[in-house]
């Protein structure tokens, strides 16, 4: 390994050792990896300790179609068609599957590479499994690359084995306390993302990572995002919203548009969302 690779893997040794929940600083920790190993798109699905999915962060847009046909027919069921599922992964004795795995016919032909990998510019991959000492299972971290890049190289892949350790640790210690926002908050460099809603509150037109972003601010609540906003905005002409959660704290704000007048009085109202993730501070 190189000196710059060392130092690249000594960063992102330091996210996993950060005191908070590993679905904050994950984000990170993908985009950092294509400066360790240059990838399309990373992948970290979370699961239980039988080895069933609980969550999971790509990077990128996700297609709510694809996404949906993926969990209704392929997950755990058609995907073995092509490679092993990802449950019987988890559960397997290997810490590393090669992508020259997939360099096979049977997975090219397969409904899996055809309906759900290739139309998300997806074709080759290294997935390496996260288990504790004990054998249970804690999740799988995946680096793809798109149809006519290179498949990755056995030494590529070997440069992913020294983060095993420190991954594990992190994802084996998610009981302790985490201290996240306790040393503060701060916007994420990422863009704000914008939605726009309709009078009816559904949402017409989004930015690229908006529904993502917003997916994240909803997981654990009781009551969506959106909803309760629209219920701080009722009457109001603005509101804002601040969501603590696993992924972060995550601030959205209403904000009521008045048609303009050459619009014509019968024209439809709308409300723009502005959704900013923050991060603590020690992570930022």
């Amino acid at each position: 390994m190189s000196a710059k690779q060392t130092r690249q893997l000594a960063h992102l040794r330091d996210l996993c050792a950060l005191p908070l929940p590993s679905a904050q600083w994950m984000p990170e920790l993908l985009a950092e990896l294509h400066r360790l190993v240059p990838s399309h798109r990373n992948l970290f699905d979370w699961c239980d300790g039988d080895g069933r999915l609980t969550r999971y962060c790509i990077e990128g847009p996700i297609d709510t179609r694809i996404e949906r046909l993926y969990f209704d027919e392929f997950h755990n069921r058609r995907e073995a068609e092509a490679m092993p599922s990802f449950g019987s992964a988890l559960r397997g004795p290997a810490l590393l599957h090669s992508a020259r795995e997939l360099d096979t016919a049977r997975f090219i032909h397969s409904a899996l590479y055809h309906e759900i990998w290739r139309p998300q510019g997806l074709r080759w991959r290294v997935e390496l499994l996260l288990r504790e000492a004990c054998g249970r299972p804690l999740g799988s971290l995946v680096l793809y690359r798109a149809p006519g890049e290179p498949c990755f190289t056995p030494a590529e892949e070997a440069r992913l084995l020294p983060l095993l350790p420190h991954l594990v640790r992190a994802l084996g210690s998610e009981s302790a306390a985490h201290r996240a926002g306790k040393d503060g908050w701060q916007p994420s460099l990422q863009a704000p993302e914008t939605l726009l809603l309709d009078a009816g509150g559904a949402v017409v037109h989004a930015s690229s990572h908006a529904l993502v972003s917003l997916r994240q601010a909803d997981d654990g609540q009781a009551v969506p995002g959106l909803t309760r906003l629209l219920q701080a905005c009722a009457g109001r002409d603005a509101a804002e919203l601040t969501v603590d959660g696993i992924w972060g704290r995550f601030v959205l704000r209403a904000q009521r548009l008045r048609a303009c007048t050459a619009a014509g009085p019968g024209s439809p109202a709308f409300m723009a969302v502005q959704l900013q993730r923050h991060e603590p501070r020690s992570l930022a």
